[in-house]
């Protein structure tokens, strides 16, 4: 009888055991302090822009990139969301050292502390020249009423530079003189040749006319070289732009 009440007795304790085994959940470790990724490195590719990278981490939702001039103790700018372990941060200041870091935040929200400091600095600005590659007259008869004149210009920059977007009127008017007419009565357009890649200025003629006369010595135009400050929002135009050959044009006649 002893012995039977023994055995029941260890049987209910091995069937509550079972069931507290049983009715156990795995717990899952939360990693609410993320390690800081590594091997952050980078490269200046361009006088404006810095690529980075760095080694992935496990649980990595997003990584957060913060970045300064060197020379700035405290002012810190901050991108956030990027998805991968790569990144180029644009619109820097040519010549100029910066400093990164990279912090990562985890699947369950937690952010590291930033990784260590690397300084790079970017590339000189570009240099090189502009050039007035072509001056053309021309004169268009529309019949019963008079011709309509043009005066076209075209500038070009070197080293394959490209213009990067329509110039302000205002500014692209002033960046060549041109002498020997008087163009308070001509209409001023500039856009972009998107197939020679030239910055093309036009003068028109508001009203009809019988007959414009080409002065005797030829219309002149030249690049006005104390506006070039002016150009800096162009691919590859800086404060180290010079004038090239040709630096002005002459045209002597009409053409139809």
């Amino acid at each position: 009888m002893v012995n039977k009440k023994i055995w029941l007795g260890m049987l209910v304790m091995v069937l509550v055991f079972g069931m507290t085994v049983v009715g156990c959940e795995e717990e899952v470790e939360v990693d609410t302090n993320p390690s800081p990724p590594t091997g952050l490195a980078g490269t200046a590719n361009s006088p404006t822009s810095v690529n980075l990278t760095w080694n992935s981490v496990n649980n990595a939702n997003e990584y957060w990139i913060n970045y300064k001039n060197n020379s700035d103790a405290t002012d810190y700018g901050r991108k956030e969301g990027i998805k991968s372990t790569s990144y180029t941060i644009t619109d820097l200041v040519p010549a100029t050292t910066y400093d990164f870091q990279v912090a990562v935040k985890n699947t369950d929200g937690y952010v590291s502390g930033y990784s260590s400091v690397i300084s790079i600095k970017t590339l000189p600005p570009s240099t090189g020249s502009i050039s007035l590659s072509y001056l053309g007259t021309s004169s268009l008869y529309v019949a019963s009423l008079g011709y309509s004149y043009t005066i076209s210009i075209s500038l070009k920059l070197s080293k394959g530079s490209i213009w990067n977007s329509a110039p302000q009127t205002a500014n692209a008017k002033s960046w060549v003189t041109v002498t020997g007419l008087d163009l308070s009565d001509w209409n001023f357009q500039a856009y972009i040749d998107t197939l020679d890649k030239d910055l093309r200025l036009s003068y028109t003629s508001k009203v009809l006319n019988s007959a414009i006369v080409m002065p005797s010595g030829g219309i002149t135009v030249s690049i006005d070289q104390a506006k070039f400050s002016e150009m800096k929002g162009f691919t590859n135009i800086t404060s180290t732009l010079t004038a090239g050959t040709p630096l002005s044009r002459t045209s002597l006649a009409w053409t139809n």
